[in-house]
């Protein structure tokens, strides 16, 4: 199992066929792709096979009945990674208490009730899927705080060769730890942004921040700025005046940012520059971060924000890569409700983008491009 897709896929199992193509029939009009499964071994190898979000899983059938197709699912997969609902015509206490003693995430009753069913099923998903982004944001801000306790390492070490009895020196350790100062920062930033998640996830409310944009990417360009100079290369921001402050997580577009910025500066060559760009277009933000680099593949560009994909290109100063950041961005980008995408320029290299909707309704006319 690897992420949640949209729609979300439901596997549903039921040895009767006419019970299991009323479940189909009703998901698939409220937006769910849905699988369908005779008995329990064969439920087993397409979650084994492809990609399934949720399992709806009868109790009585031949083969191999619900609980034993359940208690093989729970052998592989955690109730966050693969929800199972199970279907049940008996909803005594003890019976419950049973199954869900065993794995079960939740129950529906016979007979099928469409609106009930529905919203279980939109519950374990939605739970689901807020318990893998928070473990991903777990990693992500690991890997962010991975590259400046690194740039602080190459400080550190650069510092001990300086001669501090020369005028030269003393401007180059004062150069140092202005660095420091910056990527001690930029941590601290990290660290109260999982402290500001950590307060959601226990329930306190918290209203989304109002966020310029445009000071967001001069920030984020400057901390990527030691990073650009280790590869001889640039990193510039481009940013057209007087757009409108947004309504966002600013920690996770800003992680959103850190990321799209370091893997251009990754993935292209030494001496290259990387452009970030802001500027109002259709009544939206829009911030692109244009490289000179590669440039995609076809087979890439399609698959650029799946889970558990390496793309072709690699780091080309021996980074490492994990194949997490792309996706994750995706994922946070439309959890604050935007969008995010990628092209190949004509000029060559490929731009990277994510666009939110302007709040005061501002086109394209009312804002200087980049």
């Amino acid at each position: 199992m690897k992420s949640t897709q949209y729609p979300a896929t439901i596997l549903v199992v039921d040895d009767h066929d006419l019970n299991r193509r009323l479940v189909t029939a009703v998901l698939g009009k409220r937006g769910f792709q849905v699988l369908e499964a005779e008995h329990g071994e064969q439920a087993l190898a397409i979650v084994d096979s492809q990609h399934v979000d949720l399992v709806l899983l009868d109790i009585e059938m031949p083969v191999l009945n619900g609980v034993q197709t359940l208690l093989k699912l729970r052998e592989i997969y955690s109730i966050i990674d693969l929800p199972v609902v199970m279907f049940t015509a008996n909803d005594e206490e003890e019976r419950v208490v049973e199954l869900l003693s065993l794995g079960a995430n939740d129950y529906v009753v016979k007979p099928f009730k469409p609106d009930i069913a529905t919203a279980r099923i939109r519950t374990q998903l939605s739970i689901s899927a807020l318990s893998r982004l928070k473990d991903d944001v777990v990693r992500f801000a690991s890997h962010d705080l991975k590259k400046p306790m690194m740039l602080m390492a190459d400080i550190i070490d650069s510092s001990r060769d300086l001669d501090l009895a020369s005028p030269q020196g003393c401007d180059a350790l004062r150069d140092h730890l202005n660095m420091l100062d910056r990527t001690n920062q930029r941590m601290a930033e990290v660290v109260h942004g999982f402290l500001d998640q950590t307060r959601r996830q226990a329930g306190e409310t918290m209203s989304p921040g109002k966020v310029d944009i445009n000071t967001l990417i001069d920030e984020v360009c400057e901390s990527n700025q030691e990073y650009a100079d280790k590869k001889q290369s640039s990193v510039q921001a481009l940013t057209s005046p007087a757009l409108p402050t947004l309504s966002l997580d600013r920690f996770k577009i800003r992680q959103v940012l850190e990321n799209l910025i370091g893997n251009a500066l990754k993935f292209s060559p030494h001496g290259s520059r990387v452009e970030v760009h802001s500027l109002c277009r259709d009544n939206r933000i829009l911030v692109q971060v244009v490289d000179n680099g590669p440039g995609l593949s076809q087979d890439d560009l399609g698959k650029l924000f799946l889970r558990g994909v390496r793309l072709s290109n690699r780091p080309t100063g021996g980074e490492s890569s994990s194949g997490l950041g792309l996706p994750l961005c995706k994922e946070l980008v439309e959890f604050c409700g935007g969008r995010i995408g990628a092209r190949n320029n004509p000029q060559g290299g490929a731009t990277f983008w994510l666009d939110f909707p302007s709040p005061c309704g501002q086109s394209l006319g009312d804002c200087k491009q980049a």
